[in-house]
């Protein structure tokens, strides 16, 4: 692209020689005025350099003689050079605090949808440690200045009023880790592993009380292996363990898919129940089955994923719906989901 700059003038003012105080015996009256030349880039200007009084005669504009400028009166002859002529660098400036202020708003709302996240996470655990039984399994995380230094998982194997008694299960790997390959892990080492117990209390206390990759385990985590834990997940074995799965896609005719992965037991969905708002119609026939998890976090990974079709949908209108399941055993469960059909969260309701 070409660069355009270079020197240009634009008019300050107008006059006649005579209201500007120039005498009609050393200067004819006559049309004068006063240029303002500056210097532009993609002809906008930036700032100014010198101004230049010019007079009219025979047609032409010339430059005014030293002797005829002296006369201009102080008012005229001063005066200020407008504010536009800086309009490059007030443009430059604005554009800056423009950055400046739409920086700050995607900081504040960063820091809105974080903790908005953060409540509901906290709201989320709390159900859960309400309704803990001895299939429950509970990740927990070592974090320092922003770095995991540890993962375990408890695995429920007694609980004794407000006492959990339960087994340590170290994954010796802090990712790629699955539900499936923590439950296996278990039942393949669970006469090894150690114990600890723990109180319901202590484990609401080891929610995290920040989000994200910069926080630090908090001194009320709980104590294994003379380390503090946060609470990261929890999840219950035998029965489905479902999240959003590799895919979905919907189109102008209102015809639409969502995936969903499952990470632990199957079982199957029997029903689906639209809030009052959600006008979806489901192709999908029930039951339908819910295939076994796998042991990596592969979204590509088909055997554990499953899909629901249905129509009457608009782009990116939310929708909120409950999936209607029953575990192996004949367990019913809920899970909620809501969100778009590009965006949307599971979380199994009580």
């Amino acid at each position: 692209m070409q660069i355009i700059f270079g020197w240009r003038e634009f008019i300050i003012e107008k006059y006649t020689s005579t209201e500007i105080g120039i005498d009609e015996t050393v200067l004819p009256k006559t049309q004068i005025r006063l240029a303002q030349e500056y210097f532009h880039l993609f002809f906008i200007p930036f700032f100014g350099t010198d101004k230049t009084w010019y007079y009219h005669s025979n047609g032409k504009w010339l430059v005014l003689k030293p002797e005829h400028e002296a006369q201009i009166l102080p008012k005229f002859y001063n005066k200020f050079t407008p504010w536009y002529q800086y309009a490059g660098i007030l443009l430059l400036l604005l554009i800056a605090f423009g950055y400046y202020i739409f920086g700050l708003a995607s900081a504040i709302k960063s820091v809105n949808d974080e903790e908005t996240h953060l409540q509901i996470t906290k709201s989320k655990y709390n159900t859960q440690i309400n309704h803990l039984n001895e299939n429950f399994y509970i990740g927990l995380e070592n974090r320092a200045n922003g770095s995991i230094e540890g993962i375990l998982y408890l695995k429920i194997d007694s609980i004794i009023s407000q006492k959990l008694h339960c087994s340590l299960i170290n994954p010796n790997k802090s990712y790629d880790i699955t539900p499936f390959y923590i439950d296996s892990l278990y039942n393949n080492r669970k006469s090894e592993l150690d114990t600890i117990s723990i109180t319901k209390q202590l484990l609401l206390q080891a929610i995290p009380i920040k989000n994200g990759e910069q926080y630090n385990t908090s001194a009320s985590g709980i104590s294994v292996y003379d380390k503090r834990y946060s609470v990261i997940e929890l999840f219950e074995h035998s029965k489905p363990y479902l999240s959003k799965g590799n895919k979905s896609s919907f189109n102008t005719d209102g015809n639409f898919m969502i995936s969903f992965k499952n990470q632990l037991d199957g079982g199957q969905i029997i029903g689906i129940e639209n809030s009052k708002t959600t006008k979806l119609n489901w192709i999908t026939k029930f039951p339908i089955a819910i295939p076994i998890g796998c042991s990596t976090q592969d979204k590509n990974d088909r055997n554990s994923i499953f899909e629901l079709n249905g129509t009457n949908y608009n782009a990116e209108q939310p929708f909120e719906f409950i999936l209607k399941c029953l575990t192996k055993q004949n367990k019913k469960i809920n899970y909620l989901v809501k969100g778009t059909a590009s965006d949307y969260q599971i979380e199994e309701i009580y």
